[in-house]
């Protein structure tokens, strides 16, 4: 018996829910068709219209302006930002180079028990390998970034 209860409820709560959309609904047709068809003269209601489509515009160039000026913001912190983080990802890949460099020379360095040509030989070719993987995996710069910090 309860169950029939909840079932019945639920159906009042769903026709209340849809006699209030029916009833929004048809306000706002009966207000459209009364301004349509109430007793003004041609000239105002096209004057009304006309005052209509004007505010209309007025607010979408608003609109139009204010997003164009927040893309060119966003469009010149991303691209300070861009050229900030190539500056540093070219930098950090610079001071691997080099880091490199030190160690295969440290490497070519005779020890106290003598180095073996080979060993040498290995070691320059690991570094060219290194060095090669380093260069490219660094981000290039676009081609006017460097312009225009100088």
């Amino acid at each position: 018996m309860s169950e029939n209860n909840n079932n019945q409820n639920q159906n009042q709560s769903m026709n209340g829910k849809q006699f209030a959309a029916g009833a929004l609904l048809g306000a706002l047709v009966g207000a459209a068709t009364a301004l349509l068809l109430a007793p003004k003269s041609g000239k105002e209601l096209r004057g009304n219209i006309a005052d209509g489509y004007q505010q209309v515009s007025e607010k979408t160039q608003q609109v139009a302006g204010t997003v164009g000026q927040k893309s060119r913001e966003v469009y010149g912190t991303v691209s300070t930002k861009s050229q900030e983080w190539a500056g540093k990802a070219k930098d950090t890949a610079q001071t691997a180079a080099e880091d490199v460099k030190t160690w295969v020379q440290s490497r070519r360095q005779p020890s106290a028990e003598g180095s073996d040509a080979e060993t040498g030989t290995e070691a320059q070719a690991e570094a060219s390998e290194a060095q090669a993987e380093i260069a490219a995996a660094a981000p290039e710069v676009p081609v006017g970034a460097e312009k225009k910090e100088a």
